[in-house]
């Protein structure tokens, strides 16, 4: 019988490394998926940037306008003071004039303003841009290194089936039904130690004849709440 339950540990031990290496490469995709909104999220910021400095270049453009409109438009009011007969008419257009130069002072603030968010959206774009460039570097040195490592878990895990497929026949008929249960129920561990006076597996309480049957190493023992195999690490 401690042959048959060195098979069961022995088995136990490839099913858990299968568990694991699936685990692993179900991780994977994972991983290449945070790298890619990673990437997702700074392209966003980057578009959100030149959004802004698009817009902050059209606004600085729109009060030039203005203010070379509001220029003409003084140039014209001088041109007329020269013309004019009366003092009254001379002071009026003094004070267009005023009210002119006070929107272009306005205008001019704005564009300054503009001025300022463009230069500011300029930089951020350039670090934004280079830290883009370190990050797709980054995701194509770790996509290349997920993929090595996919090939290699993937060989790995079909070199264990095939271990599994020999350890498995070599089980005897009576206990190759129960094993598939367990397994199906509690993948890679089927066959668990003993911890103390507890199943390491759903740490219930054993009972004395249950462990002291593990320790002599006859009929294989189970737990009585999950139905898993046992074995002592003293045996």
């Amino acid at each position: 019988m401690l042959e048959i339950l060195r098979q069961l540990k022995d088995l136990t031990e490839v099913d858990r490394a299968i568990v694991e290496a699936r685990n692993q490469l179900a991780k994977y995709p994972r991983t290449l998926e945070q790298l890619k909104q990673a990437q997702d999220r700074l392209s966003a910021q980057l578009k959100e940037f030149q959004d802004q400095l698009e817009k902050a270049r059209q606004e600085r453009r729109h009060a030039e306008k203005e203010v070379a409109s509001l220029r003409q438009q003084i140039s014209k009011y001088i041109d007329q003071q020269a013309q004019v007969k009366t003092n009254k008419e001379y002071q009026a257009m003094s004070h267009e004039i005023e009210q002119l130069q006070g929107r272009i002072d306005e205008w001019d603030t704005v564009g300054l303003e503009k001025l300022e968010i463009e230069d500011t959206c300029q930089r951020e774009l350039e670090k934004m841009k280079a830290a883009m460039q370190t990050q797709r570097a980054e995701q194509e040195a770790q996509s290349k290194r997920i993929e090595e490592l996919t090939r290699e878990k993937k060989a790995f895990i079909e070199k264990l089936a095939v271990d599994r497929e020999r350890l498995f026949e070599q089980l005897p008929d009576p206990f190759r039904d129960d094993y598939e249960i367990l397994q199906d129920r509690f993948p890679g561990t089927a066959c668990m130690p003993i911890e103390g006076e507890q199943c390491s597996g759903c740490n219930w309480h054993l009972v004395l004849q249950t462990r002291q049957a593990a320790k002599t190493g006859g009929e294989p023992a189970r737990c009585e709440h999950c139905r898993r195999f046992l074995y002592s690490p003293e045996s």
